[in-house]
């Protein structure tokens, strides 16, 4: 299951499973350590990614016959997103 951009621990954890062999991945803009403290949480952090990067996740999502034509616009997205993987 996946649960995007939660605000804080008490809107995620009435969704959490009750069974070991289920996964949740939380995406958030906040820490949510009292996930990783009181429910046994693995908090992944991810960085920016490069331009280059950036650039292919967008020609991934988009196709790459639109994205060939319309570079400009990709660049200008991927940097208006600041490169961050949840905003790309």
């Amino acid at each position: 299951m996946v649960l995007d951009n939660a605000a804080n621990s008490e809107q995620v954890r009435p969704l959490l499973p009750g069974l070991p062999r289920c996964l949740v991945v939380v995406t958030s803009r906040n820490r949510l350590s009292g996930l990783t403290a009181r429910d046994g949480g693995v908090r992944v952090s991810l960085d920016p990614l490069s331009c280059a990067d950036s650039i292919e996740l967008l020609r991934h999502a988009m196709g790459e016959d639109r994205a060939d034509r319309e570079p400009d616009a990709l660049h200008e997205v991927a940097r208006q997103c600041s490169y961050q993987p949840l905003a790309l």
